[in-house]
């Protein structure tokens, strides 16, 4: 298995046990958007378990995790959301008041659409990637764990 099939092997077996949502969840009784691509790096080993941020509040306004993004170490950012490909991560904000917020892993492109694996108040799912209006940036993991 490629390293991309493997990061969505995984968040998808998270959607299909149906995983509940938790704010700055990282298993086992819950996930947000960041725990699953998190979980996904892990099981790629393209992350070690130690990294993690869940400084972050539920207001959306104070977050700051496209610039944790950027300066992680494990993520190259692409030139554009656009050239994204599955296994890649997409960055979105929920308006566009407010600052990105939201992580979806890339898991098909296909009939001229996007779909993803990402935590919802619904639970961890894998769906048609809407507003693409909302995308801000696309990152891919790097091919190599830092360690």
């Amino acid at each position: 298995m490629s390293v991309a099939e493997i990061v969505i092997a995984e968040a998808r077996a998270l959607a299909r046990a149906k995983a509940p949502y938790r704010h700055r969840g990282r298993g086992p009784v819950g996930w947000d958007c960041l725990g699953v691509v998190l979980k996904a790096a892990w099981a790629a080993g393209l992350v070690p378990e130690y990294f993690d941020f869940t400084n972050y509040t539920e207001n959306v306004a104070d977050y700051v995790l496209e610039q944790h993004l950027d300066e992680s170490g494990y993520l190259d950012r692409l030139s554009s959301w656009e050239l994204a490909q599955p296994g890649d991560i997409l960055l979105q904000r929920f308006r566009k008041s407010l600052p990105a917020s939201h992580l979806i892993i890339i898991s098909t492109i296909e009939r001229g659409g996007w779909w993803g694996v990402h935590a919802s108040r619904r639970g961890v799912v894998e769906q048609r990637i809407a507003h693409c209006e909302r995308n801000v940036a696309a990152y891919r993991l790097k091919e190599v764990a830092h360690g």
